[in-house]
């Protein structure tokens, strides 16, 4: 789309997020509802409430599948690389892609999800964090390198714009997390999190538009595949790159499953309460039931459907934007 116009629909997504997200907040104080499913059952009764938590269902569980595919796309390929002797020449890479999301999704996602408190991923999380500024340096040395003789840069490209801005949309997708960092504060309140919202969208911000640019000038005469990793050079540190952004994704999964299996409980074993204020406690019979229907639900989907990121895409992109106009409104009448 341009990289004036790319610079503006980052912007214009992070201020759209930020007002989105503050609202929520703004209501759930108002209401003294933190969860979604309780607020919507406040504003708008059971419907609202079975809506809002079908929505939330199926952000996070297509997220989840889009997760697994992108794991897919950049592990794999690394194992044949690190332990040829393990495949035979005949071994296909579809067969090496099962199995090493079956064992990421057994061994790594699986028991990362069964963590009940969020908080005590703070480090996990502060790890993959790592990966981020590894990118960013990989793609400024490649920018260095590349040669911009007879090279034209654009600068705006309307017919970029749809297809680029559910993108940017969606790399801003935090709505769902929201009470449950919420939860993990100490003493929280609205200006707290609107803190929390306003440090974490910049920081964001930052990363967003250092890739873009660094990503964009280092392969400005070259086709640009659709996950920018797959453009990078076979050598030590793109091989660092991948592992660190298939890190980084796979320690976010219980950020997603989180309120997913919430709203699943909710939705199959609890009773529509406007009295209720925080989500309420999981046996762990039942805990333990949901994450390991959503993540093997979710791997299946993405063995099978190794195509399926743009209609999460899409999906993820347009329901969190739509849930705060919708629930607010009302909440401020």
């Amino acid at each position: 789309c341009g990289v004036v116009c790319g610079f503006v629909l980052l912007i214009a997504s992070s201020l759209l997020t930020r007002a989105s997200c503050i609202l929520v907040i703004k209501a759930g104080y108002n209401a003294q509802k933190f969860t979604y499913g309780t607020l919507a059952c406040t504003t708008y009764g059971k419907l609202g409430k079975l809506v809002v938590e079908l929505c939330i269902t199926g952000l996070n569980a297509g997220t989840l599948v889009a997760f697994f595919v992108i794991v897919g796309d950049l592990i794999p390929p690394l194992v044949v690389m690190w332990a040829p002797h393990f495949f035979s020449p005949d071994t296909s890479y579809s067969s090496v892609r099962v199995v090493v999301l079956v064992v990421l999704g057994v061994c790594v996602a699986f028991p990362l999800s069964l963590i009940r408190d969020v908080k005590n991923m703070s480090a996990v999380s502060l790890l993959s964090l790592v990966s981020y500024p590894i990118l960013i340096l990989r793609l400024l040395l490649l920018m260095l390198k590349t040669d911009y003789a007879g090279t034209t840069v654009a600068l705006w490209n309307w017919n970029g714009i749809i297809p680029c801005l559910p993108i940017f949309l969606l790399a801003y997708t935090c709505h769902t997390q929201l009470f449950g960092i919420h939860g993990t504060l100490q003493d929280p309140s609205v200006h707290k999190m609107t803190t929390v919202i306003n440090r974490s969208l910049t920081s964001v911000g930052v990363v967003y538009a250092l890739v873009a640019i660094f990503g964009y000038l280092s392969f400005c005469n070259v086709e640009v595949r659709g996950d920018i990793l797959a453009n990078l050079p076979s050598d030590y540190f793109s091989t660092l790159t991948r592992v660190g952004f298939a890190t980084s994704v796979l320690v976010t999964f219980p950020l997603l499953v989180f309120p997913c299996r919430n709203c699943i409980h909710s939705l199959l074993f609890s009773k529509a309460q406007v009295d209720v204020s925080f989500p309420e406690p999981i046996p762990q019979g039942k805990f333990v039931l949901i994450t390991s229907a959503l993540v093997g639900g979710a791997l299946l989907v993405a063995i099978y459907i190794p195509n399926g990121t743009p209609v999460c895409g899409f999906t993820c992109t347009v329901e969190p934007l739509l849930k705060p106009t919708k629930t607010v409104p009302t909440v401020y009448k």
